[in-house]
């Protein structure tokens, strides 16, 4: 290598499940060392690693659950339309997956969706 120029280092895993790391690295006449640590990705496959849920969750296979808060506020915002609330079911059509979601998929860049959906205390 040629001293004096920056180069980049690209690191990546063997294994699936890291985020791949990018670096520019300055080369000048003495020997340099560089370490580099690879984060774990959000999907958690990484060996060693798995996803591990506390609490409680929610499948919305039915809509809003029985005692959940949805609040719509217009905002008001010139030019944009109000368009409130939340869409639940299955909107890609996959086999398993249900969701909320807020605003609906008729959502447009000049649409607002003041709304929130809490669970209770």
């Amino acid at each position: 290598m040629l001293p004096d120029l920056d180069y980049t280092l690209n690191t990546a895993a063997v294994q699936p499940g890291y985020v791949p790391v990018t670096k520019q690295v300055r080369i000048g006449t003495a020997p340099v060392t560089e370490d580099t640590a690879l984060t774990v990705a959000l999907s958690c496959i990484a060996p060693g690693y798995r996803a591990s849920l506390s609490g409680t969750t929610e499948t919305f296979d039915n809509g809003a659950p029985a005692g959940w808060a949805i609040t719509n506020t217009d905002p008001g915002f010139p030019g944009f339309e109000h368009e409130p609330g939340w869409t639940f079911g299955n909107p890609g059509a996959a086999p398993t997956r249900q969701e909320a979601r807020a605003p609906s998929p008729s959502w447009t860049p000049t649409t607002t969706a003041g709304t929130t959906c809490r669970r209770p205390p």
